[in-house]
């Protein structure tokens, strides 16, 4: 069956007919999705939109008395009180059965009226007085005189009062209203006004006060009904008429009779928010507290605008009778009266909401499996281990929200509402991982190095930069850090992070990785100063230990030179660090030292000439064996070993060089100089005699000279025999 054709069989199960002799045609507006109803009524009885929802439209035209003006609903007792200004009465409507049950006679030209809950009776501003009606028998019970032309009427529950409006005094600008106590049945307070041709009234329970439409002075004037004196002033409303208020929005609206709109004013502070545009000269308003609407006549087009109290805009349209001015909303039937002024006859309309409950099916996607999830519905809470969750409600606006057991899991739907309108309502929600940022920050590491976040469950992260986001649901989770670069490390390396219901900030830091290189001294006298240079630092210490901390690579390195002594490090040395420390140990020896000595038994005196003489080489530090040559000279062959004798032939100064060189290739000389002279030891003996040490003449200049001793160190090739 096409879905045109459901919907109308079920409006007619609900008993909702249409007018006799109207015709409505229900057609689609577009292919509407799944779930969801976007149709019109066509025809001059019933328009209806979409974004209204709720299907609106006229049930019913009763016929009344002359010229009927004002309306109101009597809630106690399902009636509704019509005034109809040329014939001087009051009709009386039954609501469920659309019935005139009464005529009721008042005074002349009845105007507006008013429905009085506290006292179940019926006041009737007429010209020049207001009629009291008992609910209970239809008949006036009590007149209160005034002598002015009367308009407007709304009851004050607050305190029990009565409040008319009057027509006043155009050339004088001024108009009064009126303050009636209904257990008196008499004026407590009269209020004058700036302006004149007053209309509609209105009351704000939130803030206690009354709302008057000045048409002539285009404004709206504000009682406070503690103090019965003007409080406020809201223009400029050009053409305003009718007046109500909005409880749902807190708004005061006004529908504004030839400037074809309707103004929002906020009842907060009085200020003009907004303006909607509406049919020809908009002339009553009513608001639909159970529906969320509001509905004004338009005189001039004959019909009913259906305004959205949310979106603030007209939804749906409703064709009445002529000129329809009054309107009044019955909460308990959810339906609505219109006086058709020139038509002689009410409207009665349904704003589409009804006593009939409908299915409301939530469908649930997104969650694992055997997941407990829950919706509530208007205070109620229903859970479910399946994917559905259901509901009965009859027409109207409902809040709902979701929620499940798996708290990492969110609908974006919770919080927001549906409408029931006359059928069932479907609704998907769709349950998403609910995630919260986690983000980490990198420090310590070359601007150049990447580096990983690695977390459980397998999720990896590489990247170069300080930092990185990620989202995650509530819950622990292990996460570790490293880096390619094995010269740093992370602090810690692993860890744990929690994620519960905000966002994250982590640290991960990275340390350089550094091993205590440690050079050994062996070798050296205690308190001999030594250096060690590597990694372009150098340290010198008397300790035997000195220390490096580098990271891991590999380092050259050098030892400084100590006098007297010969380190034993290789050339081009190289220490490598691998995560753990280093021992060198640097091995120190004493330098060669060479030196001789000539006929040791004669120096320093005189002694019996020999021209044969021995020479004892001595040497000190590095290690042996030894080789030994002696020079005395280009005219004297080279010697060798650590003993020799040598003949000294030639008087004058004699060069003697003594070689030593080690097994590693040292080499080291020592040169004496000596002075061979005559002998002088006594006259009896004559020759020539060597003398080494002082001198024992001063004839000869130095004699016998000191021996001079040159000690140097050379590093040179070994000596070939």
């Amino acid at each position: 069956m096409p879905l045109a054709l459901l919907l109308v069989t079920a409006i007619l199960v609900v008993g909702e007919l249409l007018p006799p002799g109207s015709v409505a045609v229900l057609t689609a507006s577009t292919d509407p999705a799944p779930g969801t109803h976007s149709l019109q009524y066509s025809g001059d009885r019933v328009t209806s939109a979409a974004s209204h929802g709720a299907i609106a439209r006229v049930l019913a035209s009763i016929a009344v008395g002359s010229a009927p003006e004002g309306i109101a609903v009597d809630a106690g007792n399902s009636e509704v009180y019509v005034a109809n200004t040329a014939s001087n009465n009051v009709s009386v409507i039954a609501a469920p059965s659309r019935q005139v049950v009464a005529t009721v006679p008042v005074g002349p030209q009845p105007f507006g009226i008013t429905y009085d809950a506290g006292k179940g009776e019926i006041f009737v501003a007429t010209s020049p007085n207001v009629s009291v009606i008992s609910d209970a028998t239809n008949r006036v019970v009590a007149t209160v005189g005034i002598s002015d032309g009367l308009r407007g009427a709304v009851y004050d529950p607050g305190t029990g009062e009565v409040y008319v409006a009057s027509v006043g005094n155009n050339a004088l600008n001024q108009a009064h209203v009126y303050v009636i106590s209904d257990s008196t049945n008499t004026v407590v307070a009269t209020i004058q006004i700036t302006g004149s041709q007053l209309y509609d009234l209105a009351y704000d329970p939130a803030t206690g006060r009354v709302l008057v439409a000045n048409y002539y002075d285009s404004s709206l004037a504000v009682i406070s009904d503690a103090t019965h004196t003007v409080v406020g002033r809201v223009a400029p409303i050009p053409g305003v008429r009718g007046v109500t208020y909005d409880s749902g929005t807190k708004e005061i609206l006004t529908a504004n009779w030839g400037a074809q709109n309707l103004t929002r004013v906020s009842g907060a502070n009085d200020t003009i928010v907004g303006s909607v545009g509406l049919g020809s000269n908009p002339r009553g308003v009513a608001y639909d507290s159970r529906g969320g609407m509001v509905f004004v006549t338009n005189e001039g087009s004959n019909n009913v605008s259906i305004i959205s109290d949310t979106s603030h805009g007209v939804v749906g349209t409703l064709s009445v009778g002529s000129n329809p001015r009054g309107i009044a909303y019955d909460l308990g039937r959810g339906e609505l009266f219109v006086a058709n002024q020139a038509s002689n006859n009410v409207s009665v309309l349904t704003d589409g909401t009804s006593t009939r409950s409908f299915g409301i099916s939530f469908f649930e996607s997104g969650l694992p499996s055997g997941t407990n999830w829950s919706v509530t519905l208007d205070g109620v809470r229903r859970t479910s281990l399946s994917s559905t969750i259901g509901f009965t409600e009859p027409n109207g606006t409902y809040t709902f929200s979701v929620s499940s057991a798996d708290t990492r899991y969110h609908s974006a739907s919770t919080g927001t509402t549906l409408m029931v309108s006359n059928g069932p309502v479907e609704e998907n929600l769709t349950f998403g991982l609910l995630t919260f940022p986690v983000a980490i920050s990198e420090a310590g590491l070359p601007s150049a190095d990447g580096w990983y976040f690695n977390l459980s469950g397998g999720l990896a992260v590489y990247t170069h930069s300080a930092a990185l986001g990620l989202a995650l649901a509530n819950g622990s989770y292990t996460f570790s850090v490293a880096t390619g670069d094995k010269r740093y490390e992370p602090v810690p390396s692993a860890s744990t992070l929690h994620v519960a219901g905000a966002n994250l900030f982590l640290d991960a830091t990275f340390s350089l990785v550094t091993s205590t290189v440690s050079f050994g001294e062996l070798g050296l006298p205690n308190g001999t100063s030594w250096g060690v240079s590597m990694a372009g630092s150098s340290r010198s210490s008397v300790a035997q230990t000195i220390a490096f901390d580098e990271a891991n690579g590999t380092y050259p390195y050098s030892v400084g030179s100590t006098p007297g002594f010969r380190a034993s490090v290789p050339l081009n040395s190289t220490v490598t660090v691998r995560g753990a420390g280093v021992q060198v140990t640097v091995t120190f020896a004493q330098l060669l030292s060479a030196d001789f000595m000539v006929g040791g038994s004669i120096s320093g005196s005189c002694k019996p000439f020999r021209s044969v003489l021995p020479l004892d080489a001595t040497a000190t530090g590095e290690a042996g064996p030894f080789n030994f040559t002696w020079d005395f000279g280009p005219t004297s062959p080279f010697a060798f070993g650590v003993h020799v004798n040598h003949t000294f032939t030639a008087i004058g100064d004699a060069s003697v060089t003594l070689w030593i060189a080690d097994s590693h290739g040292v080499n080291e000389s020592v040169t004496k100089s000596v002075l061979v002279s005559p002998r002088a030891c006594g006259a009896t003996n004559t020759g020539v005699g060597i003398y080494v040490g002082a001198a024992v003449t001063t004839a000869v200049a130095a004699t016998i000279a000191a021996v001079t001793v040159h000690i140097m160190r050379r590093r040179r090739a070994k000596l070939r025999r």
